[in-house]
Parts: structure tokens; C-alpha cells; sequence
């Protein structure tokens, strides 16, 4: 099972984090709460994302390894298809 965050960071959150590396920890994580109103996450990935920036310009997470994630319409789709039997669902 993949991991799925409790509270995801977006994309324009990250770009925000990465410009306040350089400021002290309780001036970026004051800042970070008051402009999205969430806790900050850890410094590690703060650390992260600012270094797969510099090495590769994005700020986007890296592909996933293993089974992508099935959403509860696909589920749902998928068990209409096996209710209709075999025959139909193909």
C-alpha cells in the first residue's frame, strides 16, 4: 500500500518552503503557519525538496515504485463490471 500523507503539501507550498532554508527555523515555520495556515513539515523534507531543486529544477515528487493507487469510482466501476458477469464486462 502506498503511503499517503494526512495533511499533502502542495506544489506552491514546497516553492515557498524552499525560499525560507536560509531563515531561522521558528521565523520559517511562524511564516509557513501563517501563510497556509498548517503546521510546517519537518526540516528533512524541507532539506529534500530544496535539493531536488537545485538538482533538477522541480519541485514535483518522483514516480512512485510499485501498484498505483486504485480511487473508490475505479473500485466501484471495476466491481459493476464483475457484477454484470464475465461475459459483459469486457
Amino acid at each position: 500500500m502506498a503511503f499517503v500523507a494526512k495533511n499533502p503539501i502542495s506544489i506552491n507550498q514546497r516553492k515557498d518552503l524552499t525560499t525560507m532554508v536560509g531563515a531561522l527555523k521558528q521565523s520559517r515555520l511562524f511564516k509557513f503557519k501563517e501563510s497556509f495556515a498548517k503546521a510546517a513539515p519537518c526540516q528533512n523534507s524541507i532539506l529534500s525538496w530544496h535539493r531536488r531543486f537545485l538538482d533538477t529544477g522541480s519541485m514535483l515528487d518522483r514516480p512512485r515504485s510499485g501498484r498505483p493507487h486504485t480511487s473508490d469510482d475505479e473500485a466501484k466501476r471495476i466491481y459493476q463490471m464483475f457484477i454484470l458477469g464475465p461475459t459483459s464486462s469486457t
